[in-house]
């Protein structure tokens, strides 16, 4: 068995015995090129650790213990989480028979055909259920906070910069051990040969996404009026390592997707401010000029990098092939009425084309709406917004690129996880009802006191 597989399946064994898995969930969503082979075939780290998050649920259920104030209150957003679910199914089994003969918006471009079901097909069903149980077990256990969330990050740039030291400066590091997917191809050059740094990620653009997570959570932890002064430490360490690593993956989407996020940061807090949510301080206003200043001086040089960037992109093989994929997934949306073709039966470039041909409008917007409705919720919990701007963050990443419902480190399944555990301590705090405290063996115990 390889080091990973032992590793990460001695970590679920340890929290699962704890009544810790939220921590299991955290570790294994780290090793995003990951995998646990069996008989040939790749399980990504992750899956293997919502395969047990999936088995505690349905144990839980089967034992029906005595439901505390959490067990008691219905999980914000999860209903439209569990109905996206049943019409993603609805669709893959139904459209073949609907629209035989119609290609597929995948590489391959097989044809439906009524009855039959591609290992796609059936994996993307699979995994969706295995993201739903890590929902529900990340929402119902009683040590899930944005800690979590942040143990992932920290584990995954840690072992990146770790990796970078190792390639650059000879520093020991185990290579191939924590990016051991077969089912992967690893790219570490651009198409003239240029060296680029992928971290322990198959790819530099997986790496950049990580790093805008990473700098999302840090920054927006280190900003809060009641953060502690070594959180908030180690939160604007994570975000400059997190800058720094996505710096070197020369890689577009962390480019595009820091200016985006900046904005919307801008933007979010200056109608915060005029609606008088948000008040400030002495502090906030050096910081507001300091920033103000900077953003001036280096919008320029801002404008022209991305300029360059773009002009770079446009014309080459990799964006005439994304274009096509985007295209083709288009064409497979409306050849289908807007009904889509079913999970696994499409792949374009980007978020967006991709859900649309595969689950159609309805499928893209009961996800949306779950999305929206359990960022809302765990939003009127003040130290569970560091999430929502990681959620955030990953949408802007997926809007640029990333075809994947969530990918192989389930970030998707993690926030959302998060986030309605969020909408839960929320929801208890506004009814008055008590809190239910952790264990004290539970390593993250204080972690969800507001």
């Amino acid at each position: 068995m390889p080091v990973l597989a032992i590793i990460v399946t001695g970590v679920m064994v340890w929290s699962a015995l704890r009544g810790s898995y939220p921590i299991a969930l955290a570790v294994a969503s780290a090793f995003g090129a990951g995998a646990i082979v069996v008989g040939g075939t790749a399980l990504p780290v992750f899956q293997w650790a919502a395969l047990g998050a999936l088995l505690l649920v349905v144990l839980s259920a089967m034992r029906r213990p005595a439901c505390g104030e959490l067990e008691r209150t219905r999980i914000p957003g999860f209903d439209l989480l569990a109905l996206f679910a049943v019409w993603s199914a609805v669709v893959t089994i139904v459209s073949p028979f609907l629209f035989a003969g119609v290609v597929a918006a995948t590489e391959e471009a097989p044809t439906l055909a009524a009855g039959q079901f591609t290992q796609s097909n059936i994996a993307q069903i699979i995994y969706l259920m295995f993201g739903l149980a890590v929902v529900a077990l990340l929402a119902r256990s009683p040590i899930t906070s944005p800690r979590i969330i942040g143990l992932s990050l920290a584990i995954a740039l840690g072992l990146s910069l770790w990796r970078y030291m190792g390639v650059w400066f000879g520093v020991p590091f185990p290579f191939g051990i924590f990016d051991n997917s077969p089912a992967m191809a690893y790219i570490e050059t651009e198409p003239g040969g240029a060296a680029r740094f992928r971290g322990i990620f198959s790819e530099p653009a997986a790496l950049a996404t990580c790093a805008l997570m990473a700098s999302a959570y840090g920054l927006a932890t280190a900003a809060q009026e009641k953060t502690r002064p070594l959180r908030a430490a180690g939160g604007l360490c994570l975000a400059g390592v997190a800058i720094f690593l996505g710096a070197v993956s020369t890689s577009t989407t962390f480019i595009v997707g820091i200016v985006a996020l900046a904005a919307l940061w801008v933007v979010t807090g200056l109608l915060r401010l005029l609606a008088g949510m948000a008040r400030v301080t002495a502090t906030g206003v050096v910081a507001i000029c300091v920033t103000t200043t900077l953003a001036v001086s280096v919008l320029p040089t801002v404008v022209d990098l991305l300029r360059a960037t773009v002009n770079r992109k446009t014309g080459t093989d990799s964006f005439d092939n994304r274009t096509g994929a985007d295209a083709d997934a288009f064409r497979a949306f409306f050849e289908t009425w807007g009904f889509g073709l079913g999970l696994g039966s499409s792949r374009a470039s980007s978020f967006i084309p991709t859900m649309l041909a595969a689950v159609g409008v309805i499928g893209v917007a009961i996800l949306l709406a779950a999305i929206t409705t359990m960022a809302a919720t765990a939003w009127l919990a003040p130290s569970y917004r560091p999430v929502v701007w990681v959620l955030a963050s990953f949408m802007i990443v997926r809007l640029i690129s990333g075809p994947e419902l969530s990918g192989s480190t389930g970030a998707l399944w993690m926030l959302l996880g998060v986030l309605a555990h969020g909408g839960l301590v929320a929801t208890e705090t506004d009814t008055g009802r008590p809190l239910p405290l952790p264990v004290t063996r539970d390593p993250f115990a204080r972690a969800r006191m507001l």
